[in-house]
């Protein structure tokens, strides 16, 4: 087990070059995501009784509703972006007196919802007019936390999250400058932006890099960074659908988000905020060399010259919407960054090689400027010339 209580291993973000180094630091955010009062509102508390449910269970969870004033209390779950996916029955409110509704996590055609992260709209209707709750609305807050432990030989990942949040998890390899400060590529994606219930965490990761070729956990500069932003208040998370994933349905989804559009959010150029699941995921980067051997018994690709060129390409759901954002694609050998250019359509790179033989570990990072990054690696051999 490894301890990470007192090292450097958790830092929140990578950024277009390498990673950032931030000072260990746990911030637990304010308020409550479980119970919601509003100053003078005509709606006095929302709460839930529960974080996560298995629909295919046949678990549910109940919304309990506190209204100042008489009125018809109307329910719309939404998805993570905002989408109507469940209208619930419409309940007479009488002041002061608690209404409950309760959601079997189906939506309104009767199918189980994809595994992801709900929110509630409520309004409540009055002769005056109507009062609405809607945290989905609300910017997520961002905090820094780090690593309790990895146990590199049990796969396990340990950390704790003060609230439910929405996670993204990446390892890579970095050398520290005096400062502080780390530069180096990330070599994983851990946990792709997924949500995650408030409490101790468990993750899942072999150790090893996108490709499944290089032992990351097992690298001298080792590093793991941790970036959780909260999930809206009173949020759900469903859990059991092995049917059907949330970007798959994303992708067929009907209807219109009661969000605003991203471009219309004071908060959008933020990290990760502002955009939908199928612009917020990182997709996968396929690395091919065009001109050196594959070695498949020690998974290393071999050449004897002092460049490779590799074709990059991005495949998975979120893969279009990724390739049309604002982005750079840098490139590592043994840690240090070695170029850097912008991505095209068909993309292919030249990659400059140490010279000598021996072996190197070249990684790419495909960053876009909004926060999600596509990553790959591979080793090459550097072999005598004929």
């Amino acid at each position: 087990m490894r301890d990470l209580s007192d090292s450097p291993d958790t830092i929140t973000s990578f950024n277009l070059r390498a990673i950032r180094l931030f000072a260990p630091l746990l911030i637990v955010l304010a308020g409550s995501t479980v119970a919601y009062a509003g100053a003078q509102s005509k709606i006095s508390r929302v709460s839930t009784t529960r974080e996560f449910f298995n629909p295919t269970l046949r678990e549910t969870v109940s919304l309990e509703i506190e209204p100042a004033v008489s009125g018809t209390v109307r329910i719309t779950v939404v998805d993570r972006d905002g989408f109507p996916i469940r209208h619930l029955e419409e309940q007479r409110a009488e002041r002061n007196r608690k209404v409950v509704a309760r959601w079997d996590g189906r939506d309104d055609a009767g199918s189980v919802v994809p595994d992801e992260a709900y929110s509630f709209k409520v309004d409540l209707v009055t002769s005056a007019g109507t009062e609405t709750y809607f945290p989905a609305l609300k910017p997520a807050r961002s905090f820094t936390i780090r690593a309790d432990s990895f146990d590199s030989v049990g796969g396990i990942l340990h950390y704790n999250l003060p609230v439910a949040c929405r996670v993204h998890i990446q390892a890579g390899s970095a050398k520290f400058d005096k400062a502080g400060n780390a530069d180096g590529p990330v070599l994983k994606t851990i946990v792709n932006r997924a949500p995650r219930a408030k409490g101790a965490v468990v993750e899942h990761w072999s150790g090893f890099d996108e490709s499944g070729t290089i032992k990351v956990s097992e690298m001298e500069n080792f590093v793991i960074a941790i970036a959780p932003t909260s999930l809206p208040e009173n949020s759900v998370l469903t859990t059991g659908n092995r049917q059907l994933s949330f970007l798959s349905y994303a992708e067929s989804r009907g209807g219109q988000s009661l969000l605003p559009r991203a471009e219309q959010r004071d908060h959008q150029h933020r990290h990760h905020a502002g955009l939908s699941a199928l612009e917020d995921h990182s997709p996968s980067l396929n690395v091919v060399p065009a001109d050196a051997s594959w070695i498949a018994e020690e998974r290393v690709w071999t050449t004897a010259a002092n460049e490779m060129i590799v074709r990059l390409d991005l495949a998975g759901p979120t893969a279009s919407k990724f390739a049309e954002q604002p982005g750079r694609i840098a490139v590592f050998v043994n840690q240090r960054q070695v170029l850097e250019v912008k991505p095209a359509s068909a993309t292919t790179i030249t990659i400059p090689l140490p010279r000598g033989t021996g072996d190197h570990i070249v990684a790419l990072n495909w960053a876009s400027e909004y926060g999600p990054v596509a990553v790959n690696s591979f080793r090459v051999r550097k072999s005598p010339k004929s």
